[in-house]
């Protein structure tokens, strides 16, 4: 079952994307066993048009035929549309979409809105479910998804078990969770064995994929332990900023927020 990475994306120093930094994170974790990519998914927000153009076409350059799931939301459904099919053109496997964000959309819109992407890209897309977005994907939208579109699966953000059972008996081996939200070591031993689940997708792997993918593969207690104690230790050192400063890499997030010795307790990153 493959782990996927959603990975964090460098800046430089004067603002802009460091693509050089991404070329070689990519080239590092993969070195390092992970199965794929979900480039930049948790900042989709943080970049625009153009840079996510760049991005797509950096680790599609490296991936040499591994999993690259590559976010396309957009405020405009047109270029929606259009980053799907540069995904395609590019050598990307699927693509990730999350529902309109914020403001509350019936559910018939919600089936509309992913109907109307699915049905006009050659790529997979996969559903993307979190808490965050305001439009929740529930079950039984899923149930919907699953049967009224072309939508291939989903990914789940949400750290619940009985959500994601639910979701997967209507989408079996077509369902990835994340891990390391919040969850407590038995909870994520529990989410990797979840029946029918098609892969998990980690953020603490950004800079110690080497014991994300010891856990994912071997499920041994004291490995999930390790990870949850370091994804907690993330948590309390400032998030992203903090796993950024980690990796040595820039953001565009304020990184004075960061707990330097809350972080130095962490072990070092071999990245760069």
């Amino acid at each position: 079952m493959p782990l996927l990475v959603d990975t964090i994306i460098p800046f430089a120093a004067d603002g802009h994307v460091d693509l050089g930094a991404v070329r070689a994170h990519a080239l590092w974790l993969f070195a390092h066993g992970v199965d794929g990519l979900l480039p930049g998914a948790t900042e989709f927000l943080h970049v625009d048009r153009k840079e996510k153009e760049r991005i797509l076409e950096v680790v599609t350059d490296v991936a040499a035929g591994r999993t690259i799931l590559f976010p396309i939301w957009d405020p405009s459904p047109a270029y929606v549309l259009k980053l799907g099919r540069t995904a395609a053109e590019r050598g990307a496997t699927g693509l990730l979409l999350p529902p309109p964000l914020l403001l509350p959309v019936p559910e018939d819109s919600l089936v509309d809105w992913y109907r109307s992407v699915a049905q006009h890209l050659a790529l997979p897309l996969y559903a993307w479910h979190h808490p965050r977005f305001g439009n929740p994907l529930t079950p039984r939208l899923l149930v919907r998804l699953a049967t009224e579109t072309k939508v291939a699966g989903f990914l789940d953000a949400s750290g619940d078990l009985h959500r994601l059972r639910r979701a997967i008996e209507a989408w079996p081996g077509r369902g990835f969770a994340t891990l390391e939200d919040g969850l407590a070591a038995p909870e994520i031993r529990a989410l990797a064995a979840v029946p029918g689940l098609a892969g998990g997708v980690s953020r603490l792997a950004n800079a110690w994929p080497e014991l994300v993918r010891r856990a994912w593969v071997e499920g041994a207690d004291e490995l999930w332990d390790a990870v949850v104690r370091r994804a907690a230790a993330v948590d309390r050192a400032g998030g992203t900023a903090a796993l950024k400063r980690a990796l040595g890499v820039g953001s565009r997030l304020p990184l004075a927020g960061v707990d330097a010795a809350e972080l130095a307790r962490l072990p070092a990153s071999t990245f760069r």
